[in-house]
């Protein structure tokens, strides 16, 4: 029970998704760290003005808040506002809801007796092992390398491009990179790409927790009501990251819909790449439980043998003991145990029989497709006319 106990506390410690690593620690020297290791409200408004009020004030310097076109606007650029004021704020303000839920589903591998003793130590390891993942201080360096790089490359290629933004100034070859774009490039595209990286990294963690919890020995009943061998928690383990989903979702209706406003690009030429977002998502988020397919599909199979073994000697006996009996004697059977006994084993074994190899509920996959498909609602909207949208809708349901 003691060894029980210390699991409990190792895989909670160990499944505070955000409280380690080099930002962490920055972030607990700011003051945006509460006196319980989690992360303050206010911190979110404050990284938001330092990527988003920047790039207003410095681009009305040079005529670039509200400038000649709509491309060379930072206000109207509806891509960055979306970013920066929606997507930004929710995966700061999701950490400490993220961290919430996926310790609800990892204490529940203890707390519903699914770690035998005997591999108390190697989950207590897999624990240790997540810890050093996130805090690890060369796993951030190379987010924050590769968040730079990244932003880099962008705001370098779209200076060569040509097209006209309020990101640069001047044209042709005395075209650079206004006050506002140096900021975009240095300070808020690196942020919000560090953060996502961030979130995607946990994810990563998560993962490899899990498949290492999946390859323990675990105490998996077949007969569950869950109809997963007690497992059936683990639809739960998609969605402390189904705000990635809509961020990124938000993220690319903005980039869309910017295209759409700016130039008439039609959002539907993006329909290829939007199925393609979706499906990504979705295998992101589900690999996690696909590592328990096998021990899923192990325990069933051991257990229908067995099952079927005792159901055998079970309908031998009460066939023994009253089919063959006088029919004068079938009143008794109303008063025997014997037949209630075998229907409640006949319901047990459908659970078994129809024990599911992957824990994952419609719920699950609804909030996922939600999660992706939500913010790309207006763009739909704006080609395709609301009564026509709702007459497709109601078409396809009824």
């Amino acid at each position: 029970m003691a060894h029980q106990e210390d699991s409990d506390r190792s895989v909670g410690a160990a499944l505070f998704l955000f409280r380690g690593g080099p930002f962490y620690l920055l972030q607990q020297a700011l003051g945006f760290i509460g006196p319980r290791g989690d992360v303050r409200a206010r911190r979110a408004p404050v990284l938001v003005l330092i990527a988003w009020l920047p790039l207003v004030v410095l681009g009305a310097l040079q005529g670039r808040a509200v400038g000649p076109t709509p491309g060379e606007s930072v206000l109207l650029d509806l891509a960055v506002a979306v970013r920066f004021l929606v997507a930004l704020p929710l995966l700061l303000l999701a950490e400490n809801l993220a961290d919430q839920g996926v310790i609800r589903v990892a204490k529940q591998f203890v707390d519903g007796g699914l770690i035998k003793a005997r591999d108390g130590e190697a989950l207590d390891l897999a624990a240790a092992r997540a810890l050093r993942m996130r805090d690890s201080w060369l796993a951030e360096a190379v987010m924050l390398g590769i968040a730079v790089l990244a932003s880099t490359a962008f705001l370098q290629g779209e200076l060569g491009s040509g097209e006209p933004s309020w990101r640069s100034i001047g044209a042709g070859e005395a075209r650079s990179l206004s006050l506002a774009g140096w900021w975009a490039m240095l300070a808020s595209a690196p942020l919000f790409v560090f953060v996502l990286l961030r979130w995607l990294w946990r994810l990563v963690m998560w993962t490899v927790l899990l498949w290492r919890i999946a390859t323990l020995d675990l105490a998996i009943a077949a007969g569950h009501p869950d109809g997963a061998g007690g497992l059936g928690f683990l639809s739960l383990a998609p969605l402390p990251f189904l705000t990635v989903v809509f961020a990124l979702s938000v993220a690319l209706a903005g980039a869309w819909g910017t295209a759409y406003l700016h130039r008439g690009v039609d959002p539907r030429v993006h329909l290829g790449a939007l199925a393609i977002f979706v499906g990504l998502a979705a295998l992101l988020l589900l690999i996690p439980v696909f590592a328990f397919l096998w021990p899923l599909a192990r325990a069933r199979r051991a257990a229908l043998l067995g099952y079927q073994a005792l159901g055998s000697g079970l309908a031998r006996s009460f066939e023994a003991r009253w089919v063959d009996e006088p029919a004068s004697d079938a009143a008794r059977l109303l008063e025997s145990p014997d037949a209630s006994a075998l229907a409640d084993f006949t319901a047990v074994f459908g659970t078994v029989r129809n024990m599911n190899a992957l824990p994952l509920g419609l719920p699950t996959l609804v909030g996922v497709a939600v999660a992706a498909g939500l913010p790309m609602l207006p763009l739909v909207a704006a080609v395709v006319p609301l009564p026509s949208l709702l007459g497709q809708l109601a078409k396809a349901l009824l």
